[in-house]
């Protein structure tokens, strides 16, 4: 039995520290364990929530999809326990 190809790629694909890693809203959600939408909808709207990074695109700046900054994100979900 051996490595898929898939499994291989994971192994040998460079790991971003989460200190300084970015989330989009797929990943941020994956984190929360709900859907995009959900996180878009019902985490990322709320004021206290990080602001999201929007870098610069040919359209202008700050144009670009939003991205959070991961510790940022998990700092934030470990402050709203009771």
């Amino acid at each position: 039995m051996g490595i898929t190809l898939t499994e291989l790629a994971e192994l040998l694909t460079p790991q971003i520290p989460i200190t300084v890693d970015l989330w989009g809203p797929k990943e941020a959600a994956a984190y929360f364990k709900v859907s995009a939408r959900q996180f878009k909808e019902r985490i990322a709207a709320r004021a206290n929530f990080p602001k999201p990074i929007r870098l610069p695109t040919d359209k202008g700046p700050g144009r670009g999809h939003p991205r959070w900054k991961a510790i940022e994100v998990i700092r934030w979900a470990e402050s709203q326990g009771d």
